[in-house]
């Protein structure tokens, strides 16, 4: 399987990384597929430079910016049983606002982004946010897996643990 990390962008965009050995992620001169001033301004992001490739910096596999999300949480690729519709993906989160994400697994390459996809939690047959379910406007996302491939999320801010599973 592959190795994936997610990172916590300086000020602009989450990322997650394909590991492999002596990659190099960039930090402190890249920001997800942007430059940083490290010396300078670290809020601001900038175009890659033409000899960009000399570098030989790794980019992310799947990326946000902040209208999506302040911090991404790490998950895990799907293998349960419970929740037959999430096989083969990777589940990962916004830590603060509790935004619960997807990517396709068979998708994920090196330096091309691949496609982010929302879903939300349904508590008693009712569709909702997390926020919404902790009562908290900073959910304090994290996750766990367990033994048989089932994946839990972790709400901070209420305490409690879920379950992801069918509907």
């Amino acid at each position: 399987g592959l190795m994936l990390v997610s990172n916590i962008g300086q000020a602009n965009l989450e990322s997650l990384y394909i590991v492999h050995k002596a990659d190099d992620f960039g930090w402190p001169l890249r920001e997800g597929p942007f430059m940083l001033d490290f010396e300078g301004d670290m809020s601001k992001i900038y175009a890659l430079p033409a000899n960009d490739s000399i570098f030989h910096f790794t980019y992310p596999a799947v990326q946000f910016d902040h209208d999506e999300g302040n911090a991404i949480s790490g998950g895990f690729e799907y293998n349960g049983v419970k929740a037959k519709q999430l096989k083969g993906k990777y589940i990962f989160g916004d830590v603060v606002s509790g935004k619960l994400f997807f990517v396709e697994m068979k998708n994920l390459k090196d330096g091309s982004p691949s496609a982010i996809h929302q879903f939300k939690a349904s508590v008693k047959g009712k569709v909702k946010s997390l926020r919404d379910i902790c009562g908290d406007s900073r959910v304090d996302l994290r996750f766990a897996k367990d033994s048989h491939g089932e994946i839990y999320i972790l709400t901070k801010a209420d305490g409690m643990i879920y379950q992801l599973r069918d509907p």
